[in-house]
């Protein structure tokens, strides 16, 4: 598996876990806070950086927690 599919699968999992019962910008804030707390910097440059390539499809909640970062 590719460090890509890795950033993006736990990505996906930390939407996954963090979005019941909250609104997009609620679960988008909460997306950050867990990125900052929990990704070191690095990991979190090459998340952006990956963002930042259109040919990734991304849930609103991620697009937005990008933002915050």
């Amino acid at each position: 598996m590719s460090s890509k599919d890795h950033l993006m699968r736990m990505a996906n999992d930390i939407v996954n876990n963090i979005r019941s019962g909250k609104t997009t910008a609620e679960s988008a804030e909460a997306i950050a806070n867990h990125l900052r707390r929990f990704w070191t910097p690095n990991m979190r440059k090459q998340f952006l950086e990956l963002c930042a390539d259109n040919s990734t499809e991304l849930e609103a909640d991620i697009l937005l927690a990008t933002k915050r970062l």
